[in-house]
């Protein structure tokens, strides 16, 4: 079974990308609001290389991937126009389950006490508390699912809450 690099186990998915943004604008505005971010990548019309207005962030560390999803969108300023950026997990094929890393990895779970993929076994054993009933996996099959996922979620890290907010690019 390939594996993906695990560099890229840190990846979201930004929906609401102006589409005259370039990366370097897109990894530039990410570096400084959350940093770490290794690649950003922008998606194109396969027939006309024309931006769709989303794109793909890969972050260095585990901390900046999770405080990008736990910000979950964040409201971006230009000269033309005022947009909302919102940020899912990018749901990546071929992972390994994080658990026993031996069976394949096919479901994510979305939530932030968890934030890991998971083969089936490895899902029920570590979801089994009540406290984890409303955990649903995420697969590429269920990705539509997560439409409106974490809206306005703060992450409180060493007693400083990061809010989502606005900012100017």
């Amino acid at each position: 079974m390939g594996t993906i690099p695990y560099v890229d186990r840190y990846a979201i998915f930004v929906g609401g990308v102006p589409r005259t943004t370039t990366a370097m604008e897109l990894a530039q505005l990410f570096q400084q609001v959350i940093s770490g971010v290794v690649e950003v990548t922008l998606e194109v019309e396969r027939h006309t290389n024309y931006p769709r207005g989303s794109a793909r962030v890969v972050f260095g560390t585990r901390e900046a991937y999770l405080v990008a999803l736990a910000m979950g969108r964040f409201t971006l300023f230009t000269l033309r126009e005022r947009r909302i950026l919102e940020m899912r997990p990018y749901v990546l094929d071929g992972m390994v389950c994080e658990i026993c890393h031996e069976a394949a990895g096919i479901y994510l779970c979305p939530e932030l006490p968890c934030m890991l993929y998971y083969c089936v076994p490895c899902w029920f054993m570590a979801h089994q508390n009540d406290d984890m009933d409303d955990h649903k996996p995420v697969s590429r099959r269920t990705l539509g699912l997560l439409k409106g996922w974490r809206q306005n979620q703060t992450l409180c890290r060493y007693g400083n809450c990061m809010p989502s907010g606005y900012y100017y690019f």
